[in-house]
């Protein structure tokens, strides 16, 4: 069981606009573009796993977990997205859960032998062919969890 220290950012407030909602309806957990554009460099499908945080890919027999992360919904340090205009407090809760969650993750990864590598969805826009060749060379890398971005 994961413990948290930040409290949960409870539900979502209502949305003002169709629009919002639309947009919100349609955000995928699984199945996204950049997912999809690194399945197809790395020649390897996305499945559903039992592992902490459900990895986007997984590399078994190596103990390498690939989690592909949205810069918005992760909070990327590099793209620096700024909260919402409205409900500024739930998405602050929301975010620090996120990133937390994340955090949490890579420790539970890193406590069962994995080696966990973040993939961040800026990387795949500006040079998919580079984050495909990282990953195949990070299978050598003997550290428990990396980023490509930062490379720690």
């Amino acid at each position: 069981m994961r413990y948290y220290e930040s409290p949960p950012a409870g539900r979502p407030p209502k949305s003002t606009s169709i629009g919002v909602t639309k947009s919100m309806k349609s955000n995928k957990s699984s199945g996204t573009k950049p997912e999809l554009i690194l399945a197809k460099l790395l020649r390897k499908r996305i499945r559903k796993n039992n592992l902490p945080g459900n990895p986007d890919f997984v590399y078994p027999r190596k103990k390498i977990a690939v989690f592909v992360h949205g810069c918005f919904w992760h909070r990327c340090p590099k793209c620096n997205f700024d909260l919402p205009k409205r409900n500024r407090d739930f998405w602050a809760r929301k975010f620090a859960r996120n990133a937390e969650r994340d955090n949490l993750v890579k420790k539970e990864m890193g406590a069962m032998g994995w080696r966990v590598i973040e993939v961040w969805e800026h990387e795949l826009r500006e040079d998919p062919t580079k984050v495909a060749a990282s990953i195949h060379q990070m299978y050598e890398v003997r550290d428990t969890s990396v980023s490509l971005l930062t490379g720690h």
